[in-house]
């Protein structure tokens, strides 16, 4: 497992949240729900210019459905007044977001340094793809764009790249003490939950589960039984081996609990290397196969996380005062971007106009 796996279970730190509410064209995450997915939104009027870019009721709405995706959602309880009072500073948000990335974008094309080739968005895309693991069709579809916005936006974050990734070679190197200081105050950003490595695989019905089952007991690897009977491509590539994952990333409560038992002796409780099958209502039956249970983990500024990887059956452990550094740059780097974009604001006040609320 490489560390850069094992950062992605970290709860988000506060850096890597404010990055992305700031400056998001964000694309769509396969792992999370489209709001937008198979209806995009339609409506094109003109809501704010910047130089000869214009933001849109329709662009704007893609962007507060990618922070809906992304975790910004009203609390549960809210009023319908709050709920509604909350949606209109995303919608606010989503607006500064879109306007300091288009700045970005007209400074660049003012300075001649807009020129992105075919082979750079290509390979952006290849990349993109990879990561989903999702052809181009797929992936357009589930995310609710068409293949021009979808080329649209990766040119314009290549160019915001290009414009704003300088600026990291003038962030200092960061002494003990502020290291230290950023663990302090952001200790919770460095506690890694409890974690499981299993297996899944998904049937259409009882019979088929019973079967699979039987095949499991009988001796048969669980990587072979996924070849003839998933339903999934990914999990086939995989053998059944799913992703590390904590409570939270598991959004079927059945397969949730299975996991991760609400309480002492609940009956569907899945035990290492002991296949358990879980019926959901609208997916289907989940028969999982728990290999390896990481427990919940809080270590101090010079420890280290350790996550088990059965693919190798090694320990991989990954420094914390690693992480705090690559996050302490990372927020430095933010705060030159922000001002730049602050100047930026200064120097075309005059060609930022709002048409419509």
């Amino acid at each position: 497992m490489k560390n850069n796996q094992i950062i992605q279970l970290f709860a988000i730190a506060i850096v890597i949240v404010f990055a992305l509410i700031v400056w998001s064209v964000v694309f769509y995450n396969p792992g999370r729900p489209a709001d937008n997915a198979n209806n995009p939104p339609s409506d094109n009027t003109v809501v704010r210019k910047i130089g000869n870019f214009e933001l849109t009721q329709a662009r704007i709405q893609v962007e507060i459905d990618n922070m809906h995706r992304f975790g910004y959602q009203a609390e549960e309880g809210l009023s319908a007044t709050e709920v509604a009072i909350y949606e209109k500073s995303l919608r606010e948000q989503a607006i500064s977001n879109l306007t300091d990335f288009y700045l970005v974008i007209h400074y660049a094309k003012k300075n001649n340094l807009d020129t992105i080739t075919d082979e750079q968005i290509e390979e952006r895309i290849s990349g993109i793809l990879a990561q989903a693991d999702m052809n181009l069709i797929g992936y357009l579809t589930e995310a609710g764009i068409s293949e021009e916005d979808f080329r649209d936006q990766v040119q314009g974050q290549l160019v915001f790249e290009r414009v704003l990734d300088p600026l990291s070679s003038k962030v200092p190197e960061p002494t003990e003490e502020e290291l230290t200081e950023h663990f302090n105050q952001n200790k919770e950003a460095y506690v890694m939950p409890e974690t499981v490595e299993y297996q899944q695989i998904v049937v259409p019905d009882m019979a088929t589960c019973t079967k699979v089952i039987g095949l499991l007991n009988s001796g048969r690897t669980f990587a072979d039984v996924v070849q003839d009977y998933s339903q999934n491509n990914a999990t086939i590539q995989s053998g059944g081996l799913m992703p590390i994952m904590s409570k939270d990333d598991i959004p079927i409560p059945e397969v949730s609990n299975a996991l991760f038992p609400p309480y002492d002796g609940y009956e569907k409780a899945a035990k290492i290397n002991v296949p358990v099958y879980v019926e959901t209502e609208s997916v289907g039956i989940f028969i999982l196969n728990l290999l390896y249970r990481n427990p919940s983990q809080s270590p101090g500024l010079d420890e280290s996380i350790k996550i088990h990887d059965s693919s190798t059956g090694e320990m991989n452990e990954l420094p914390i005062k690693d992480k705090v550094y690559s996050d302490w740059k990372a927020k430095k780097n933010m705060e030159l971007g922000k001002e730049f974009v602050s100047d930026l604001y200064e120097e075309y006040d005059n060609e930022i106009v709002d048409l419509t609320n």
